[in-house]
């Protein structure tokens, strides 16, 4: 090379994801969503999300998809709710589901307003009256349950007891008391399964 010549700049390999055409991206990504490979399809859709409705909602659910894996950790979990909400915001169960992780979490306030988003998109999602309603004692033991329609026959009956045991719990407040004797505990069992020994 001369002295005169102009010097080639060395430029980056273009990334093997920016050659495939946007059907391509899109058959390789539901292959890798087929076999399990969550963040390879989300690299492929993510840059056809915007231009591409079908894409945003398939992409909404490879995230929640990744978000319930088992190994996920928790801090992606969240992330990868909230991007399924933002892709698909009137889709209950995602705003469900990340309800449920604030809950699980022990945040009940910020779980509620999930709850209640989803509510709004789909009052009969499964288990979404209950978790609320949860929630709602969680956040304030007086809460008046109530108002709560959409609950099955077994919620019903669950919110009923767990309204008699706030009550009851109320009730022993101040006192001392506590639910450690045996008859609590075999009360408990006998209601509520095998969990309390």
């Amino acid at each position: 090379m001369s002295k005169h010549q102009p010097r080639r700049e060395a430029s980056a390999p273009a990334s093997p994801l920016a050659a495939l055409s946007p059907q391509h991206a899109i058959e390789r990504g539901l292959s890798a969503f087929h076999a399990g490979r969550f963040d390879e399809t989300i690299a492929l859709w993510t840059p056809l999300a915007q231009s591409d409705a079908r894409v945003a909602a398939a992409l909404a659910e490879v995230h929640f998809r990744r978000a319930l894996a088992q190994h996920t950790p928790p801090a992606q979990r969240f992330s990868d709710l909230q991007r399924a909400t933002a892709l698909a915001p009137h889709d209950a169960c995602y705003y469900y589901h990340l309800g449920l992780t604030h809950h699980r979490q022990g945040d009940a306030a910020t779980a509620l307003v999930a709850y209640q988003i989803a509510q709004q998109a789909n009052p009969q999602q499964r288990g979404l009256a209950l978790s609320y309603a949860l929630a709602l004692l969680e956040s304030n033991p007086q809460a008046d349950l109530s108002a709560l329609t959409e609950l099955s026959a077994r919620e019903r009956e669950t919110r009923g007891s767990a309204q008699r045991a706030g009550a009851h719990l109320r009730g022993l407040e101040g006192s001392g008391a506590g639910l450690h004797g045996s008859r609590s505990r075999r009360t408990l069992r006998r209601k509520h399964g095998r969990q309390f020994r």
